[in-house]
């Protein structure tokens, strides 16, 4: 009986750990869940409070591309696929007249393409939008500075 009272107490503490997040740290990591989030963001049509409706997924379906091209002007872009995109940052970005991150490139792709405003990079959802993308590329070789040129209209 004593047996039975004890092995009861035992289980009582575990569900009380479980339920206070002392179990398995490892279903909380944090870089897993900053993923999540950005792609969460990702798929937000109103990242940016950003005036088209689009999303970066709009253009990136699944990390991948639409094809065709963006007109900036007069100027036209690839539409690139963001799988191994990661692994070429920092890179120089002609139109920006210097070399940027992968967060600062989010940011470019948030205000001119889908007109809203550039995140704070120092936000969380800078962060997590930065590690979502860079989770594209898992697994990727590094090429420094890979470039993707733009055509004149």
């Amino acid at each position: 009986m004593r047996n039975i009272v004890l092995l009861s107490i035992l289980l009582a503490l575990l569900a009380t750990s479980a339920t206070l997040g002392y179990a398995d740290k490892k279903s909380a990591d944090p870089l897993e869940q900053s993923i999540t989030n950005g792609k969460v963001l990702f798929s937000n049509d109103n990242l940016g409070a950003n005036t088209t409706g689009m999303s970066c997924d709009s253009c990136h379906p699944g990390g991948k591309t639409t094809g065709g091209n963006i007109n900036m002007g007069k100027m036209a872009m690839p539409i690139p696929t963001l799988i191994g995109t990661a692994a070429t940052f920092p890179k120089y970005k002609a139109g920006a007249g210097k070399v940027v991150r992968l967060d600062q490139m989010n940011n470019m792709c948030i205000t001119m393409i889908m007109k809203g405003k550039a995140l704070d990079l120092e936000s969380q959802d800078a962060v997590d939008l930065a590690a979502y993308v860079t989770s594209l590329s898992y697994g990727k070789m590094v090429q420094k500075g890979k470039t993707v040129m733009m055509k004149m209209m």
